[in-house]
């Protein structure tokens, strides 16, 4: 008996050997799987995440959206037009346009101030504000997740909500960034761990619909106009 059980014990050993060596085996596979698609997780260097959207389930906001690329998900409201708090606000040929960004946790900071004055700067011109004299129009972005390509994403969802809002718009805005590795390689809607890998440049770009033009565009980093064109054409596709 004793030298049965010896057997099954080893037996079984080699059985558990054998299927962690397999498991092993997969995961190498799937890894080496992924480096030669040449991106982290497996995406070809054209290939964007996931999306998803929704419209109007904030129902005290005029106008809402929520939009996600993989991970990175915000929320917009668009509240207005209507009156400015106080008067000295007032425009009197147009309504003003605030945009306030709010991290997933804690109190804004400087990113999220410079997020505001890119998105600020992007619908300005694309609002026709002429429409809403001695008005405000808010738009409030709160980041549930960010997981890269953060400002695009925003500037998707806010799109989205002010449409939802019925706010008269000269055009729409679509954006997609846009990312060169260490490997060399142009790639579209970078994760948050390529964005810190990139060792060229990673640039922000937002195009109006009527005129198929850059509205925006926002680089950290170096790269010559050949990249940079590269680029800003395979973001606007």
């Amino acid at each position: 008996m004793t030298g049965n059980k010896r057997k099954h014990a080893c037996e079984k050993a080699q059985f558990d050997k054998l299927i962690s060596l397999r498991a092993f085996n997969r995961v190498e596979m799937q890894q080496h799987d992924q480096k030669q698609a040449g991106r982290g997780d497996g995406r070809e260097t054209n290939e964007i995440r996931v999306l998803a959207c929704d419209q109007g389930f904030l129902h005290q906001a005029d106008g809402s959206a929520r939009f996600s690329h993989g991970h990175t998900s915000v929320v917009v409201g668009v509240y207005g037009p209507c009156p400015p708090t106080y008067s000295r606000q007032e425009i009197w040929n147009r309504a003003i346009l605030q945009v306030s960004v709010k991290p997933e946790i804690g109190l804004p900071g400087t990113s999220e101030k410079e997020y505001e004055q890119i998105m600020k700067q992007t619908f300005e011109p694309m609002v026709d504000l002429a429409k809403y004299p001695r008005t405000k129009i808010d738009i409030i972005v709160q980041v549930i997740e960010n997981d890269g390509s953060l400002v695009s994403v925003a500037t998707n969802a806010i799109n989205l909500a002010l449409i939802d809002a019925g706010i008269a718009m000269k055009g729409f805005v679509h954006s997609m960034t846009c990312s060169s590795l260490t490997s060399g390689k142009i790639c579209l809607d970078p994760g948050l761990k390529e964005e810190n890998e990139a060792v060229n440049a990673t640039t922000i770009f937002a195009f109006n619909s009527a005129e198929e033009g850059i509205l925006t565009s926002i680089s950290t980093g170096t790269m010559d106009e050949e990249q940079y064109f590269a680029c800003a054409e395979a973001a606007r596709r």
